[in-house]
């Protein structure tokens, strides 16, 4: 998405645009770059959620595991590899 002027409908979008591989944005202007970060900066619920799948899966490498559970759901390395790039 490239904006000229950001608007709250054009915040809306961007936020609308987060979901996985989908979250791309143009700046055209240094104004828009703080609402960029803040619509796609990782929340901290998603950063401890990326914690504790990289912890897990790095003690499940050593072991020679290919998948891990995290509370209640199960990962592979498509999981991991998203949790240490973020998306």
């Amino acid at each position: 998405m490239c904006f000229v002027r950001i608007s709250a409908r054009s915040l809306w979008r961007c936020r609308k645009a987060t979901f996985p591989d989908l979250g791309k944005v143009c700046c055209i202007h240094p104004s828009q770059i703080a609402i960029a970060n803040e619509v796609f900066s990782p929340t901290e619920q998603e950063l401890q959620w990326a914690r504790e799948v990289v912890t897990a899966y790095q003690q499940a490498m050593v072991k020679g595991t290919g998948a891990i559970s995290v509370g209640d759901r199960n990962y592979n390395q498509p999981f991991f590899a998203l949790a240490t790039l973020g998306g």
